[in-house]
């Protein structure tokens, strides 16, 4: 019987003795860079026996105060099998070892950093690993000594002496790291199937859950509320790294994923309810058994307590809170649970108010014109069962007002109905608080004739008639059919309205889900990107009412109507194009956005530049041969891992826009070309390399689910430097934010807010980590937190004044901008408004003049082309100032690092 290697420093001995020890060296020096702890040295040592074990109870482990530690079983293994001590082979494809750096590994670790003595046997051999001196270092080596057959031992061991005491509690505890039915993580199974492999067990911790892969514990799943649930699966799972590395893997949830992806449908949905817990605030395995079950198409039962949160319906859920349900995760509406708006969905339809209604309400306006000396703005009224934010009708605002406040008695409604029609639209919404005082002032200076209207609340009389059909707002439904309308015109001119008036009122009747969109054209280039063949123009969905024909351009143009050219299309035309389109589009839930006008006015916005501005022209062409130069870079030299670095062609993109502008004139075309090759593939790599490093750093710090959001922000942050940054610098920017950006995320998670709160906060911090970057990580690190604060502190503060209001929350942002003065580029509301006043105003004047209207809406155009020049110098200065406020600041930074 031989051994590789055996004969090299010494020779077997005879049948009845042991011969003398022979000398296996293992080219191994004791420098190797390799570190394991102690409880990976006993795992890769145990793991070997209860992988031939067929019973791991036949696995002996002593661990003994002495610092003597002996491992046996009753398996053997040939000399063959050295570096897989204690096994011959894996007993089956489950084992989890197969390839890795095995015995001889642990052994140099055991002996060079734990001080430790080792002895190894299996039948007939024996083995002792030591350190032999060479020029290089130590070598490490085997002695290896075979015994005569009668004398050998049964089975295989190996024996540690001298080991410390954590050691030896490593041993004592290594049993509980395997998959075995004596093991007591396993004791509680809530379903088992070795024939698939898998396992669920209810965890011993119920905080804590433990799971094993390839039938050792390699990591464990939080459950801070309790119902721990322990998972098993011992074959391998996609995307899950190979075992021999005997670490905790970085991802346990794919297991769980994996485990859960083979249970039957029944389990699944015991898992759910047992993770009643987290139905509200969600946890992994939830999420995982969620969607599973989704995929399956498996609709579970839920009592009528529970539903589902959406993506658009806070107030009914709002609504149902005040009723007593509970808000599940919205995930549990792909499982059969009722979201808010199929359980309370039809009390959220608008509808016009009825005749009792509709009196209480004539009393307020009279009551309003008394108290504040002037009649409120003539504007339709609505009613919802659920009360909520103001509803939005065409270009008006209409009055909304809850059911329950017109049928309150007068003392407890006439304030929420006078608070209502006090809120106003465009500039006048500036003076709704001053509105408000003034009718509380006159309540108290009319406090002697408020008993009339209180009586005619109370008796309104002779009703009134039901409303007319134009004046009854939309009534949105569930599953109506919807159409997009873009109405192309400058803001605030006139006709436009009544062009959105007439829809809405066409829309109405079809019961249609109408999205409106007021396309701003202010100028020749506008209306040539916008493809608006005259001013106003009206698309719904992909078709232009009364195509004129012809190029774009900038000018007025007429509709037919019963008595010669209007300014507006008539309304039979716009409610037979609504016919047609609802007809093709009826059951559809979500349109898709209408692209046909933006592609031709792409095609015509490039015709406008080459006439007008060559600069801008050739610069677009430039683009595109920029384009296609990424494009055929990414085709020839495609590296693993590029399909995600979803902004790497823009990032290439703008560098080489600015290896174009630096280059100079003096490069001919083949030369000027080839250096931005250079450029592209430099930034390709630049790329490849911010986003690996950034991967790597968020990993160890942020959460699981937030890793991509960390580098996607880091990443386009990357993308916004490089218009005035060189590449090598970027990076040396960007990533030193990976751990601050991660922290901040985990931090604003854990803040007590709902999910648009958190992403409002954490956007507020992010905007002073990016802008203060330049004075240092840890100065802007710190910045951003106490801005986290500060946001969080904000919002808080106004759920305390109003609970649970969609709007609330969805103008968070805003409020934190004007809060901390951070407004982002762009017109402001107040300068939109002036514009479109400006316009407005012009356009009254001449028809007060006695101009006809066509000549009025010319003169608007005028208006909005001086606005729109004006805007786009401001524009243009307001860049200039902030990119040398940009360079000043690095300039600053570079000085301080010095």
């Amino acid at each position: 019987m031989s051994g590789p290697g055996l004969a090299e420093d010494g020779a077997g001995g005879g049948e009845g003795e042991a011969g003398p020890p022979a000398i296996v060296p293992l080219a191994l020096l004791d420098g190797y860079k390799v570190r394991w702890n102690r409880k990976t040295v006993a795992r890769d040592v145990v793991q070997n026996f209860f992988d031939a074990a067929a019973d791991f109870d036949d696995v002996t482990i002593e661990a003994e105060g002495d610092g003597r530690i002996r491992v046996e079983g009753p398996a053997t293994f040939a000399l063959d099998y050295l570096r897989y001590i204690g096994a011959t082979s894996k007993r089956d494809a489950r084992a989890a070892g197969g390839f890795g750096e095995g015995f001889k590994i642990c052994a140099l670790v055991l002996l060079r950093d734990y001080g430790v003595e080792l002895r190894a046997g299996s039948g007939v051999w024996e083995i002792r690993p030591f350190f032999r001196p060479m020029k290089l270092g130590r070598e490490l080596c085997y002695e290896v000594v075979s015994r005569p057959p009668g004398s050998a031992p049964a089975g295989s061991w190996v024996e540690i002496t001298g080991a410390d005491d954590e050691l030896c509690d490593a041993f004592e505890e290594s049993r509980d790291w395997f998959r075995h039915e004596h093991n007591p993580l396993l004791a509680r199974p809530l379903h088992v199937d070795e024939a698939a492999g898998v396992g669920v067990f209810f965890a011993r911790d119920a905080r804590r859950g433990d799971v094993f892969y390839r039938r050792q514990h390699r990591g464990v799943v939080a459950f801070p509320k309790g119902a721990g649930l322990t998972f098993a699966s011992d074959d391998r799972v996609e995307g899950v790294e190979a075992d021999r590395d005997r670490r905790g893997i970085r991802a346990p949830a794919r297991v769980v994923a994996g485990v859960i992806a083979r249970l039957p449908t029944e389990v699944i949905e015991r898992i759910v309810r047992h993770l009643r817990p987290y139905w509200q605030d969600g946890n992994a395995v939830l999420d995982a058994a969620l969607r599973e079950a989704r995929r399956r198409g498996a609709r579970l039962a839920f009592t009528s307590r529970w539903i589902a949160a959406g993506s658009s319906d806070h107030r009914l859920m709002a609504h149902a809170r005040r009723r007593g349900c509970l808000i599940a995760l919205a995930a549990f509406a792909g499982v059969g649970m009722p979201t808010a708006a199929e359980r309370f969905g039809e009390l959220d339809l608008p509808r016009p108010p009825t005749p009792l209604e509709r009196a209480r309400v004539d009393v307020a306006l009279d009551l309003y014109a008394v108290l504040l000396g002037e009649p409120a703005p003539a504007r339709p009224v609505q009613v919802r069962e659920i009360a909520g934010a103001a509803f939005l009708l065409g270009a008006r605002r209409a009055v909304e007002i809850a059911a329950a406040t017109l049928a309150a008695p007068f003392d407890d409604g006439i304030g929420d109905v006078l608070s209502a029609l006090a809120r106003q639209e465009g500039p006048a919404r500036l003076h709704d608080a001053s509105r408000l005082t003034y009718l509380i002032e006159g309540v108290l200076r009319e406090a002697g004739r408020l008993d009339a209207f209180r009586a005619r609340w109370e008796q309104p009389g002779e009703l009134p008639p039901p409303m007319d059909e134009d004046d009854e707002p939309i009534e949105r439904r569930p599953g109506a059919p919807v159409v997009r309308v873009a109405i192309l015109a400058p803001r605030g001119f006139p006709p436009a309205d009544e062009i959105a008036r007439r829809i809405a009122r066409a829309a109405r009747r079809l019961r249609v889900d109408l999205h409106l969109d007021r396309v701003d054209v202010e100028g020749p280039e506008a209306a040539a990107r916008q493809y608006a063949r005259g001013i106003p123009s009206v698309w719904i969905d992909d078709v232009e009412i009364e195509p004129p024909g012809g190029r774009a351009r900038y000018e007025v143009r007429t509709f037919a109507g019963p008595d010669g050219p209007s300014l507006c299309p008539g309304a039979d035309v716009l409610q037979a194009t609504l016919t047609a389109i609802t007809a093709r589009a009826t059951g559809r839930r979500s349109y898709r956005y209408p692209m046909k006008r933006l592609r031709r006015g792409r095609d015509a916005h490039r015709g406008w530049l080459q006439a007008n501005r060559p600069e801008a022209y050739l610069a677009e062409l430039e683009g595109d041969v920029l384009s296609a130069l990424i494009d055929s870079a990414r085709e020839k030299s495609p590296r693993p891992g590029d399909e995600a670095l979803y902004g790497m062609g823009q990032f290439a993109h703008f560098a080489a826009r600015r290896s174009l502008r630096e280059i100079g004139a003096h490069l001919k075309d083949d030369a000027r070309w080839s250096a931005v090759r250079e450029e592209i593939a430099r930034a390709f790599d630049v790329y490849r390399a911010m986003a690996t490093a950034l991967g790597e750093a968020a990993r160890d710090v942020a959460p699981e689910d937030d890793e991509g959001a960390v580098v996607g922000h880091l990443l386009g942050q990357a993308g916004a430097l490089v218009h005035d940054t060189a590449l090598a610098e970027i990076a040396e920017r960007i990533v030193p934010l990976a751990d601050p950006l991660a922290r901040l995320h985990a931090a604003a998670r854990a803040l007590p807010l709902d999910t648009v709160c958190q992403i409002s906060c954490m956007e507020a911090a992010r905007q002073v980590l990016f802008a203060r970057a330049d004075e240092g990580p840890t100065f802007a690190a710190l910045a951003a937190q106490a801005r986290l604060q500060a946001a969080a502190g904000i919002a808080e503060e106004r759920h305390a004044k109003v609970e649970a209001v969609q709007s609330l929350c969805l103008s968070l942002r805003e409020t934190l901008l004007a809060r901390f003065a951070e407004r982002t580029r762009g017109r402001g509301s107040k300068e939109e408004d002036q514009v479109a006043e400006r316009v407005r105003a012009v356009f009254r004047e001449a028809v007060a003049a006695g101009l006809p209207e066509l000549d009025a809406a010319r003169r608007g155009l005028e208006v909005a082309t001086v606005a729109a020049e004006e805007e786009r110098a401001r524009c243009e200065k307001r860049e200039k100032r902030e990119k040398r406020e940009r360079a000043a600041t690095r300039a600053r930074a570079r000085r301080q690092g010095q």
